[in-house]
């Protein structure tokens, strides 16, 4: 299985102090980069990436401490995301470390997804020798700058989640693995046989729903459902990780099990409305105080 770090780029240095990054106003880049990195971790765990961050326990460590955590733990891949100062134009800037095949093929794989799926430019690839994430790193190592942190903050503010999600895609692009995610539609959507909008229309995906996308269009704009491709982006759905929680109201009794699997042991029924607190991979099963039930828009209303 695969292994890699991600880091949230500065935070609390090696003496104590705050290093907040660059600043636009009352924004820092240290803040607008860790739901980006949160949303990173979450989708690159769901997809079977073993990970290791300074995001999601508020621990925020500094670069210096992230390089160290890494090296001890012997990772595969190192990332740290940034953002670039007020006076930058738009668009990523991604660095690996000079010469390195595998650090230009990981930032490659990165900077493509994002340009995708955010509809976003690209500064280039910049290769570097002097950058102590790059050099300090044993694994293979990128530096992914996002962009402006004026020029594309509203891409920061708007979208953390599909930011995130874009380079879980591009990391699962680097590692040659197969990559899906859950959506929450926001209305219904209309299901066509292929990607193309003009292909033939051949039903409508229920609101009250949540589904697994296997595959993505080249653009990132369509996705592919169990009953054909729909389209994905933020006007359309919501992005859905499987730690998320939500409240469901059941639409009938609804037999409780131990765990996500059908042929689990029954431990009664539900009927009314419940916290979700995790979902299966497939998107059809949720976790409640009691046990699992499922979460099909057959048997549930998403509240």
């Amino acid at each position: 299985m695969s292994k890699v770090y991600i880091a949230c780029g500065h935070g609390v240095s090696d003496n104590g102090s705050w290093d907040p990054g660059c600043v636009y106003g009352s924004h820092t880049e240290a803040d607008l980069m860790l739901p980006i990195t949160r949303a990173f971790v979450r989708f690159a765990r769901y997809n079977g990436i073993t990970v290791y961050t300074d995001s999601t326990t508020d621990r925020h460590q500094n670069m210096n401490a992230c390089i160290r955590e890494a090296n001890r733990i012997g990772v595969d891949a190192y990332i740290s995301l940034h953002c670039d100062y007020s006076g930058a134009p738009t668009g990523t800037y991604p660095y690996y470390y000079t010469g390195s095949k595998e650090g230009k093929k990981l930032a490659s794989s990165l900077n493509q997804s994002v340009m995708k799926m955010m509809n976003l430019k690209t500064r280039g690839l910049h290769a570097s020798k002097t950058l102590g994430e790059l050099t300090n790193t044993n694994a293979t190592a990128c530096i992914f700058e996002t962009g402006s942190i004026k020029s594309d903050l509203k891409r920061f503010q708007n979208n953390p989640k599909r930011y995130g999600l874009a380079l879980a895609r591009g990391l699962c692009d680097y590692f040659g693995m197969d990559f899906s995610f859950l959506i929450k539609p926001k209305m219904n959507l209309l299901i066509r046989k292929s990607a193309s909008l003009k292909s033939k229309k051949i039903g409508t995906l229920d609101k009250n729903g949540v589904y697994r996308i296997t595959e993505l269009s080249a653009d990132g704009t369509r996705g592919k459902t169990s009953a054909g491709w729909i389209t994905v982006t933020p006007k359309y759905v919501n992005l859905v990780s499987t730690d998320s929680t939500f409240t469901i109201q059941t639409k009938m009794k609804l037999l409780v099990r131990e765990t996500a699997s059908l042929g689990s042991k029954k431990s009664g029924s539900l009927d009314g409305q419940y916290k979700i607190t995790q979902i299966s991979r497939d998107g059809t099963r949720g976790k409640t105080a009691a046990g699992w039930i499922t979460i099909t828009g057959k048997y549930v209303t998403f509240i």
